[in-house]
């Protein structure tokens, strides 16, 4: 409250209006089993579309990597960095 949105006598008013929002997250879990479960998509709906909605943010992606544990190699890091830096291209170039 007071930074993305401000109380208001309606609930709430937003005030990230005209900003975007792309999130990242991450399980332990692997991919598939995170989308077939629904786990996904209930994610994206408690987050991006709650957030988006509350503050205004205009949600523009979503990006979930799975089978991010202790073990997870330094080269499996960069390369999910590396697919991070290419949607953000994708999105804003």
């Amino acid at each position: 409250m007071g930074i993305g949105y401000a109380f208001d006598l309606g609930g709430s008013s937003p005030q990230l209006t005209g900003r975007k929002l792309i999130s990242v997250a991450t399980s332990g879990d692997l991919d598939c089993w995170v989308r077939d479960t629904g786990a996904l998509r209930t994610l994206v709906a408690q987050f991006d579309l709650h957030l988006g909605g509350v503050t205004g943010l205009e949600v523009l992606d979503h990006q979930h990597f799975g089978a991010v544990t202790s073990a997870l190699t330094k080269g499996e890091a960069q390369d999910i960095l590396s697919q991070v830096g290419a949607n953000l291209h994708r999105l804003f170039a």
